[in-house]
């Protein structure tokens, strides 16, 4: 009987169910992977991080600054 089954009437963890999320995700789950592995093609280098950020924190308090 389901009532009385751990899986109970509806249980979203069900091995079907997981399988066609699994199914599902592929193609996002490989590019995650294939992102995280190739992460130094598109991390910028220290220099280039400080500069950016130097620049951003520039910017956003130009923005508040003349208000």
């Amino acid at each position: 009987m389901q009532i009385r089954s751990l899986q109970g009437l509806f249980n979203p963890v069900k091995a079907h169910r997981i399988q066609r999320v699994l199914r599902r995700h592929t193609m996002l789950m490989e590019f995650l992977i294939r992102a995280t592995r190739a992460y130094p093609a598109w991390l910028p280098s220290e220099e280039d991080r400080v500069f950016r950020q130097r620049a951003a924190m520039r910017r956003w308090y130009e923005q508040y600054a003349s208000g």
